[in-house]
């Protein structure tokens, strides 16, 4: 009687008595890297070479050059148009398969 109390009264495996934030799925869980020191300024300097000539050409169209707001804003949608329809030619070349996708550098380099 003795051998079936102790049976009944031994200890749980240690894997039942962990806790949630000890358990091993949460143990494989990659750790969080952190970016390097070096981003930062990296990201800054990025930052002033793509906004820097875009501020120098609004300047020049504006003040040098004297063009009205209606000439800049056509200007700006010229330069910008192939950026805007980006989607647009992705979307039917996913669509179309290899031939659209020939025909869309094709006319991409003609227009």
């Amino acid at each position: 009687s003795r051998a079936g109390a102790m049976a009944v009264s031994s200890p749980r495996p240690r894997a039942e008595r962990l806790l949630p934030s000890q358990s091993t799925a949460h143990a494989a869980a990659p750790k969080q890297q952190r970016l390097p020191p070096a981003f930062g300024p990296v990201f800054l300097l990025l930052a002033a070479s793509q906004s820097l000539p875009l501020t120098a050409n609004v300047t020049l169209i504006y003040r040098q050059m004297h063009v009205s707001t209606a000439q800049a804003s056509a200007y700006f949608l010229a330069e910008f148009m192939p950026s805007f329809a980006a989607p647009v030619f992705g979307w039917l070349t996913d669509r179309g398969g290899p031939r659209v996708r020939w025909w869309t550098v094709v006319v991409a380099l003609f227009a």
